[in-house]
């Protein structure tokens, strides 16, 4: 009434509807999917930085941010069929999390008992923190007993000062600090796999004390990533910052093309309406707002039916331990 728009019937807004429906379909069809690049069959490890894989440690992928990780590096005891997600798409899938030990973003995270993220190669290379399960490679422990003079160690690589703790050079009478995720980056942690039957020492070090047959693996790994970079067709590769940003970006409602208006425009001049273009954006609009809407009525019904399957576990697991204490007690 504001705009002083003309009343329109019932026959006529369900024409219109009916039409933006139609419209929308024959749109949306012959827009092409988005083509994230599937895994590589070299990818390495998050945290150890292996791409070797092996039957009972395969390198498994996030269905969410396509993150790479051993099985036994990330705690995966056994590969769930269908997809598989990691901790922090599981638990926080649309807003980013931080890191307690360093300020990167992206990479293999695991949570404290107190709801902290970390980044689980931090929690393996700071002295003090370590993981409760080692099966299931959570929670995170031992933020608590760090030190402040790790806190106020001052990143070599990154220069961020009073964010994270730091490691340092295992050089004697070295104090060059870096952050775990920053020496990772900059290849200047030594394998943590060791050989079978070794046991397994973790030690990093600056550049100028990095030994001789690491530095010279360093030197090979850079000049491989460059030359990557230079590869046409790495760009369609590129999947792990693609799907990050498909996870973080979020859409409104959707929006009618203009030449679509013109279309419905065309459709129903032989209606009678006044401000007939101003009527038919202020339809469409509604559409729009109620395309997502219903989104997100289908999202609860889902939500609700996975409630009812886990409801209905909850009861056949609680009938199975009622069953197994009838069996010892006889």
């Amino acid at each position: 009434k504001k705009e002083q728009l003309s009343k329109i019937s019932y026959e006529l807004f369900e024409i219109v509807m009916d039409r933006l429906e139609k419209e929308w379909f024959d749109l949306t069809k012959n827009i092409p999917k988005p083509d994230f690049a599937l895994p590589s069959e070299d990818s390495t490890c998050a945290i150890c930085d292996d791409s070797e894989g092996e039957n009972s440690n395969a390198i498994v992928f996030c269905d969410g941010c396509n993150l790479a990780v051993h099985q036994e590096c990330y705690g995966v005891p056994y590969i769930p069929e269908g997809q598989w997600l990691c901790r922090k798409c599981t638990v926080s899938p649309e807003n980013p999390v931080s890191c307690r030990l360093c300020p990167n973003e992206g990479g293999a995270f695991k949570q404290t008992n107190s709801g902290d993220w970390v980044h689980l190669l931090c929690a393996i290379w700071v002295p003090e923190t370590g993981v409760t399960n080692e099966t299931f490679m959570e929670p995170v422990t031992g933020i608590e007993n760090i030190g402040k003079d790790r806190w106020a160690l001052v990143c070599s690589i990154c220069h961020v000062a009073g964010v994270g703790a730091s490691i340092q050079c295992a050089r004697k009478a070295c104090y060059t600090a870096f952050h775990a995720t920053c020496a990772r980056s900059q290849r200047l942690l030594l394998p943590m796999k060791a050989a079978q039957g070794a046991s397994v020492s973790l030690a990093c070090f600056c550049e100028k004390h990095l030994p001789q047959e690491q530095k010279e693996a360093r030197e090979a790994a850079f000049a491989a990533d460059e030359a990557l970079q230079d590869d046409p067709g790495h760009n369609a590769k590129m999947a792990k910052s693609a799907r990050a940003y498909a996870k973080t970006y979020k859409p409104g409602p959707p929006l009618v093309p203009h030449v679509v208006v013109e279309r419905i425009d065309f459709y129903i001049r032989r209606f009678k309406l006044s401000k007939r273009v101003p009527t038919l954006q202020l339809m469409c609009r509604y559409w729009s707002l109620k395309l997502q809407v219903e989104e997100k009525v289908m999202k609860l019904d889902q939500l609700n039916h996975l409630l009812y399957d886990l409801e209905g576990l909850k009861d056949l697991a609680f009938s199975a331990k009622k069953r197994e204490k009838w069996k010892l007690e006889r």
